[in-house]
């Protein structure tokens, strides 16, 4: 009874402070890539190739765009082209000199841009050419980061360290890493006082889902197109929704507008077709409904007359962590993330999916340390650094 009040206080106190507006707009909390791609791409090992897409799933082009753009056209790439009629012509004569369709074209739709079109399928051809004789992984961060942050913090260096504990894993293995960086929002454009620093993250964590599933959807355009047999996957957090936004067509928050939208492109099998390779999920701290998101595990474009059991998933579960649990165990308001935190749900997924000998969903526990301290932190690196079933994690995803 005392926690039920205590919810219904939280979600009270979080409805007043949306309907008060603090001042600080979520335009400023948007992440942009431009000077990040420039960075990290100077610094590129030759085994990583790295992919930025926006808020709607429109990938970062070659071509050098400031910040400053971005910021004024509300973070969004397709806002940018259409403001900026010159920059765009200059950014398609760049990608693609000698496309006249892709020159001469002024539709800037996310989902049937030429220049998106030819980013996708600039992006495929590059990693088929530099995956012969490489496994192929890619990593996709969770939400609230920032790839330019100090060191200890940005996505950047999280990938670096999961990157560094795969190939100490494996160090026969050659592979190529393929990091995705989208815009889940960052509260570091925000403001930092107390109050609005909470409101911020409410506001990051609304907004970021919502990114996930179209960035999730541009990323399916990608995944269709590799030619490896098999393809491996290692997500943190708000990470797990732009994977299985990619692979199948889940509709785990049916009645939100954006999931909407994202259902009606669902069935456009012309761009939208869902991968029919071998894939290998590995979701750390996976901040999802697990239910509600692994009921739709067969529902793919075009509609399958067989079930085809190509998807794997083994879940980095952690019953203490305490973003998963939202301190209070509030896992299961303001955006479901129990997949990653209570097993109840975690075992219908595996008791939905794991028929006939099929291990479609499986698990490792990283709830303890071996030194039997409760492991309660969320950042990706306390997962990678977690000595024994890091080790374990990524032999059931790499195997």
């Amino acid at each position: 009874m005392k926690l039920s009040l205590l919810k219904s206080t939280i979600l009270c106190l979080l409805a007043i402070l949306i309907l008060a507006g603090i001042k600080d707009s979520i335009s400023k909390l948007y992440v942009k890539f431009g000077a990040a791609k420039i960075e990290l791409n100077n610094a590129n090992p030759n085994n990583v190739i790295r992919l930025f897409f926006d808020r709607y799933g429109y990938l970062y082009p070659n071509y050098p765009i400031d910040d400053k753009i971005i910021q004024i056209n509300d973070s969004r790439l397709e806002v940018v082209f259409k403001n900026n009629p010159d920059l765009y012509k200059d950014i398609c004569q760049s990608e693609s000199p000698d496309n006249p369709l892709l020159n001469s074209c002024n539709n800037h739709d996310t989902d049937k841009d030429p220049l998106q079109h030819t980013l996708i399928n600039k992006a495929i051809n590059s990693i088929n050419k530099n995956a012969i004789d490489r496994k192929l992984i890619f990593i996709i961060h969770g939400f609230n980061k920032h790839p330019l942050l100090p060191e200890n913090a940005s996505s950047s260096y999280e990938n670096l360290i999961l990157r560094n504990e795969i190939q100490k894993e494996f160090p026969v293995d050659s592979f190529l890493f393929v990091e995705i960086y989208w815009d889940g929002c960052s509260q570091v454009n925000g403001t930092q006082t107390i109050l609005e620093s909470s409101y911020n993250t409410f506001k990051i964590w609304d907004n970021a889902q919502a990114a996930s599933n179209y960035i999730g959807l541009e990323l399916r355009r990608i995944l269709y197109g590799i030619s490896a047999n098999n393809i491996y996957i290692v997500t943190h957090s708000l990470g797990a929704s732009v994977i299985t936004t990619a692979l199948f067509n889940v509709e785990k928050f049916r009645d939100s507008r954006y999931m909407r939208e994202i259902i009606e492109l669902y069935d456009d099998k012309n761009i939208y077709s869902t991968p029919t390779k071998q894939f290998s999920v590995g979701m750390l701290a996976p901040a999802l409904p697990g239910e509600n998101t692994f009921d739709d595990y067969y529902k793919r474009t075009p509609a399958l007359n067989d079930s085809i059991n190509n998807f794997r998933f083994i879940i980095g579960f952690n019953s203490n962590d305490e973003v998963l649990r939202k301190f209070i165990n509030l896992d299961r308001n303001l955006g479901v993330t129990s997949l990653g935190c209570r097993m109840d749900d975690l075992q219908k997924c595996e008791n939905m999916l794991n028929n006939n000998g099929e291990n479609i969903i499986t698990h490792v526990n990283f709830s303890q340390y071996n030194s039997n301290l409760i492991h309660k932190n969320h950042p990706f690196k306390t997962y990678v650094h977690h000595r024994g079933k890091i080790n374990q994690f990524l032999n059931s995803v790499i195997r």
